[in-house]
């Protein structure tokens, strides 16, 4: 292979050696030593090498040290390791270049050099090679590699991993210098306004509902034209944005739809949130208000509502309402707009396991798009079935 054919990061050179993802057989050193990998070392989570402990086999001898990955042979010399005494125990540095150089270390001894190159597995090669295929993802190149069990696990991972992420998002619009109970209902205030404004409006939304908290006015029918009279107020300065909006979507009528369900936060007695059927109260507020359960309902009761209930139950031990917190998350199903999901399209699987699931987003953002793909079930099943 090229170099140019290796797009990937350290990291991803670290898991393919660690898992031993090639091949094994004729493995010779850039110095045309036989090579036999007895244990490749456990990872170093600490300062030094990547690996240490590692036992090798390389010619006549065998050798018990440490060993060091870079995907370029010159980051050696970048890094600065042939100055650094901590990486002295090196006896093996693994790269994905062809370049022959030696290298040393800061006790002039010259740790052997293995190019993975030319063993990478055919699989992992034709992975490789779709890697950079633009909006396509690496795995829909290699349609072999999709298995529906591994992206189902993937997608079911990503989804309890999104709650976290969600209500670690929740966390952020809390305040320490309240009441628990208030900086609750003002952080989830906060965050239905923060969610109305989606995509392009959050900003000034979440100024508008701080403002809104900092008066002293009363969560009342007014509450509503206060929130709309504060939020067109020149003096304010808010930076709304029109552009791609539909008339739904308007700064206007998300203003309205938020004011009215912060109105009804505002108003709940906080023990109401605490109960075990806590998760009934949006079902009532959208009856209240006489909204219908649009698009936009839906994904901000599983996106807002559920973290923030959520995080109360943790806050104040509530296992029963954590517990159905939890349950509703994992079998919630929620419109997701089609074009975010577009880059699942090209793979050969029923969209029914993702396009209501709204661990599929984090999936995209957190594995895909970066291409965590060394962190996936589907890719650890291809290669380890």
């Amino acid at each position: 292979m090229r170099d140019a054919e290796f797009p990937y990061s350290e990291d991803v050179l670290h898991w393919i050696w660690q898992e031993m993802l090639f091949s094994r057989e004729g493995l010779k050193t850039t110095c045309g030593k036989n090579i036999q990998i007895i244990h490749p070392g456990s990872i170093n989570t600490s300062d030094g090498p990547d690996f240490f402990n590692a036992k090798l086999k390389i010619g006549d001898l065998t050798w018990m040290g440490a060993v060091e990955l870079h995907v370029k042979t010159a980051s050696w010399q970048q890094h600065k390791h042939h100055t650094d005494p901590n990486y002295n125990n090196v006896v093996l540095h693994v790269v994905a270049d062809n370049s022959h150089k030696a290298v040393s270390c800061a006790n002039q001894t010259q740790p052997f050099t293995l190019n993975l190159l030319p063993y990478l597995t055919k699989e992992m090669a034709s992975f490789i090679a779709s890697y950079d295929q633009g909006d396509i993802l690496p795995c829909a190149a290699n349609v072999h590699f999709i298995s529906e069990e591994a992206f189902n696990s993937q997608i079911e991972k990503a989804h309890t991993e999104y709650l976290e992420q969600k209500v670690h998002d929740f966390f952020s619009f809390f305040s320490a210098e309240e009441l628990q109970s208030i900086a609750w209902k003002n952080a989830l205030f906060i965050a239905l306004f923060d969610g109305f404004g989606i995509s392009h409006n959050r900003a000034p939304m979440q100024q508008l509902a701080q403002q809104l908290l900092s008066s002293e006015a009363l969560p009342n029918e007014d509450f509503t034209q206060l929130a709309l009279e504060t939020a067109f107020n020149p003096a304010n300065n808010y930076q709304w944005k029109y552009k791609a909006s539909r008339p739904a979507g308007q700064p206007k009528q998300r203003i309205k739809q938020a004011a009215n369900f912060g109105r009804l936060v505002l108003g709940t007695p906080f023990s109401e949130f605490l109960k075990s059927d806590a998760l009934k109260l949006w079902e009532t507020w959208c009856s209240t208000l006489k909204y219908s359960n649009t698009g936009r309902i839906q994904i901000l009761y599983g996106t807002v509502f559920i973290p923030a209930l959520y995080a109360a139950a943790s806050m104040f031990a509530y296992k029963k309402l954590q517990n159905a917190c939890l349950k509703e998350w994992c079998s919630l199903q929620s419109p997701i707009p089609n074009n975010l999901l577009k880059p699942f399209h090209s793979l050969p699987l029923p969209p029914q396991l993702y396009n209501k699931k709204l661990g599929a987003i984090h999936q995209l953002r957190s594995y895909c798009v970066p291409k965590q793909c060394s962190k996936c079930f589907v890719l650890k099943k291809a290669f380890h079935p």
